[in-house]
């Protein structure tokens, strides 16, 4: 099931705060948003990991799911462990596909997002 919208601003005002996950673990930042083809609806936050895997920051595309993403008193947490980014599907930013929320939704490794690092949310679409 997908988060509620206003569980979805919540996470747009959170751009560029750091993400733990439901271990408390820092997993990284939270790096931007990716909109739907219409623009009008967030299927993606991006998470950018820059401690987790050597020097190089990584971008994680975590569907606004409620299975992926809590949001409790304003504060983002995400239900993924390290070795659930290592299992990620390696795409595009604009290859993308629109999220299974009522399935088991996938994260997927980003090998082209701008690397705006800690800065407002992107207003990012995917192609289908």
């Amino acid at each position: 099931m997908k988060l509620k919208q206003s569980e979805i601003e919540v996470v747009k005002d959170s751009v560029g705060a750091p993400v733990s996950n439901h271990k408390g673990e820092i997993m990284g930042f939270m790096a931007g948003l990716v909109k739907s083809n219409d623009g009008e609806n967030v299927e993606f936050v991006i998470l950018g990991s820059d401690h987790l895997f050597g020097w190089s920051t990584r971008y994680f595309a975590i569907p606004v799911s409620v299975d992926l993403i809590r949001v409790v008193n304003n504060i983002v947490s995400v239900v993924v462990d390290i070795e659930d980014l290592n299992e990620a599907k390696r795409i595009s930013v604009n290859k993308c596909p629109r999220p299974l929320f009522e399935l088991e939704p996938l994260i997927y490794e980003l090998t082209d997002f701008p690397k705006k690092e800690k800065s407002p949310s992107s207003n990012l679409t995917h192609s289908e």
